[in-house]
């Protein structure tokens, strides 16, 4: 009898876990590892001990405290979105260990009660504002495809060069799957018109899909040709490096030689992880871009995603590129560019006023000084500024002047500068006391409280009334 051939595998209880634990993505089991030790700290310096063992109504008291007392360690707030993502750590901890849900189960109502407070607190002390990684500008872009960190006569060059098409192209979130990349995993094809381009054909575990569902098929970008800027063509710059990579080395990103001997520019090693985390941070400066916070490699990410949103194209058809789930999502990263804020700023500039040029202001009230029902504006200069030529005005009084009657007020030059305004019954009233006054020339100036600096005086005849100039005849 022929033995039985085994065809599936034996995994222990160890390798199981490690399966389980594998499902979730790098930076979920980071932040679960990060609030279970928040949470292990807190509870030490608060003398609780068993911290995993307590019942669920002293969990729930020990984790209303947490959120409320959880500081950093210069005693500030943390922002909403880490006590957010603490809240979450815990309760994947919790789920696992105690089966149980320290966010929808009753039993911790008051303890979400408190966090929800939390929350409130956070956004009115400014510590709810979520900062996303800044879209790379335009001009510092132009500084960087222009720099010698992408000389591409150098295997190092030549790298970055790909490295910036690839995340740009693909949309790459800053450090998912970079270091898993093989040689497989980009291919050139052509498309019934004869271009080529680089597409993905390795569909790699995203951070919002880890397996459950199908995005369905080209949810990735396509790297096209650039036949009218052969110099910065993305397909032919990838041709380039994968001709020179080792071939004995199955990672996409190999660790470039220092000394080129053949036409093999890279080692059997593969780039380090926080080389690849780090390359834009390290591009950006090599270009002599100094910013602070420096760009990273999420800020490509921004800068495909912003490209595509400012050239028209729909959010789900972003989403092919950027592998979202959600339109909401896309608009995050759809924000208002500089130059269209300084149209903005400038469309509001036109609702002001032009400025006025500088000009001699003419005495006698012109058409815009003049007012409905017989009002008369007259500019405060006119009646503290003498350095310009007084008109005239010629007045025919009876023959009998009586004593003077002093009934005019005084008048503060030093007021604000708003128009001063003359009614016609204020006329007649300043006609009938110098129809009804015996005083002439300087005198009636004084008499007027007008300053003496303020006053011209042609002839005895003749005084200086608010820069009209009056002639008396008999």
């Amino acid at each position: 009898m022929a033995a039985l051939t085994k065809r599936n595998a034996s995994l222990s209880e160890a390798e199981i876990e490690q399966l389980i634990a594998q499902k979730d993505a790098e930076n979920t089991q980071n932040v679960i590892k990060k609030s279970i030790k928040l949470f292990h700290m807190y509870c030490k310096e608060k003398g609780i001990d068993g911290a995993d063992e307590l019942s669920f109504t002293e969990l729930d008291d020990v984790l209303g405290h947490f959120y409320a007392e959880l500081r950093k360690q210069n005693g500030e707030l943390y922002a909403k979105k880490s006590l957010e993502s603490t809240r979450y750590g815990l309760q994947r901890h919790f789920d696992t260990t105690r089966n149980v849900d320290i966010i929808k189960d009753k039993e911790f109502k008051h303890s979400n009660l408190v966090y929800k407070s939390m929350l409130v607190k956070l956004k009115d002390s400014g510590k709810a504002k979520v900062q996303h990684k800044t879209p790379i500008h335009k001009d510092d872009m132009a500084k960087i495809m222009q720099s010698s960190a992408l000389d591409q006569s150098t295997p190092r060059g030549l790298q970055n060069k790909v490295f910036m098409d690839y995340m740009l192209y693909f949309a790459n979130r800053g450090r998912e799957n970079l270091r898993e990349m093989t040689k497989d995993d980009l291919k050139i094809r052509t498309d019934p018109s004869g271009l080529r381009y680089v597409e993905l054909v390795v569909d790699k575990l995203r951070k919002t899909d880890r397996g459950e569902g199908s995005e369905g098929p080209g949810q990735s970008g396509l790297m096209y040709e650039t036949p009218n800027n052969p110099n910065m063509c993305p397909v032919t710059s990838f041709e380039k490096y994968v001709s020179g990579l080792n071939h004995e080395c199955d990672a996409f990103w190999q660790r470039p030689k220092v000394v080129v001997k053949s036409h093999v520019w890279y080692d059997n090693v593969p780039v380090g992880k926080n080389t690849l985390y780090n390359k834009t941070k390290e591009i950006s400066k090599e270009a002599g871009i100094t910013r602070s916070p420096p760009y990273t490699n999420h800020c490509l990410r921004a800068t495909s995603i912003q490209t595509l949103d400012s050239a028209g194209f729909e959010a789900r058809d972003i989403m092919t590129v950027s592998g979202h789930k959600s339109e909401s999502s896309i608009r995050s990263y759809s924000r208002t560019s500089e130059e269209k804020k300084k149209n903005m700023s400038a469309a509001i500039s036109k609702l002001m006023p032009q400025s006025a040029t500088s000009s001699a202001i003419s005495a006698e009230p012109s058409q815009s000084n003049v007012v409905s029902n017989n009002v008369v504006a007259v500019p405060l200069e006119n009646l503290v500024t003498p350095s310009f030529e007084p008109s005239t005005r010629t007045i025919t009084l009876p023959p009998v002047i009586e004593e003077p009657v002093d009934i005019l007020p005084s008048f503060d030059i030093d007021m604000d500068e708003e128009a001063l305004l003359l009614t016609a019954s204020q006329e007649e009233m300043v006609l009938n006391d110098i129809t009804n006054s015996s005083i002439e020339g300087r005198d009636i100036s004084v008499a007027l409280g007008l300053a003496q600096s303020a006053t011209t005086v042609r002839n005895t005849n003749t005084f200086n009334f608010y820069n009209c100039n009056v002639q008396l005849h008999q």
